[in-house]
């Protein structure tokens, strides 16, 4: 998800989910944070490694 560029829609759809929006509910079920703050903090911290 960090580096694919693979859009979330995309991620959805791959995963089985019947829209984006139920799988934003669950990434955030799972992960506490929605897709796109998990991305962003993630690519931060990759960064900060650097």
């Amino acid at each position: 998800m960090l580096r694919s560029g693979v859009t979330t829609p995309d991620i959805a759809e791959r995963l089985g989910f019947s829209d984006e929006r139920s799988f934003r509910r669950a990434f955030k079920s799972w992960c506490g944070s929605s897709p796109s703050v998990y991305r962003s903090g993630q690519e931060q911290f990759l960064h900060a490694l650097k």
